[in-house]
């Protein structure tokens, strides 16, 4: 049984089911994730404060921050708190990842990761993306 369907509930059920060899339970207490914000990378401003999409978890009032509780996003929802990020991506840089290589890093595998999404284009289709070559 994994508990929860974002990302630390999905990879180990997956990784446990691959062989076919094992049946994996995945339990989650949200739903599906249909609200339109989710596909808009502004949206993420809207589903943090929807409690369809976040459990809108809080701390105990934090002393140093004059007893003000901290908002604690967490995502709600087939997707975990990836439902609820900003979709942000920002792009490494040549020298980071000659630097890498400097320090015994083999460069050309750190390479495709960060040129990969460049090659990348959104698809006709929901969750579905095609490669440029």
């Amino acid at each position: 049984m994994s508990p929860g369907g974002g990302t630390a509930g999905c990879v180990p059920a997956n990784r446990l089911s691959e062989d076919g060899r094992h049946l994996v339970l995945l339990v989650e207490d949200g739903g599906a994730p249909k609200s339109m914000w989710i596909d808009i990378p502004a949206g993420f401003s809207k589903l943090l404060v929807d409690p369809v999409y976040n459990w809108r978890f809080t701390s105990e009032p934090e002393p140093a921050t004059y007893d003000r509780q901290i908002s604690i996003p967490r995502g709600k929802g087939l997707g975990g708190s990836t439902l609820i990020n900003g979709m942000i991506w920002v792009r490494g840089q040549a020298r980071d990842v000659g630097q890498w290589a400097q320090k015994g890093a083999p460069a050309a595998m750190a390479r495709p990761s960060i040129t990969m999404p460049e090659r990348q284009i959104w698809a006709p289709t929901r969750w579905q993306w095609l490669t440029r070559r």
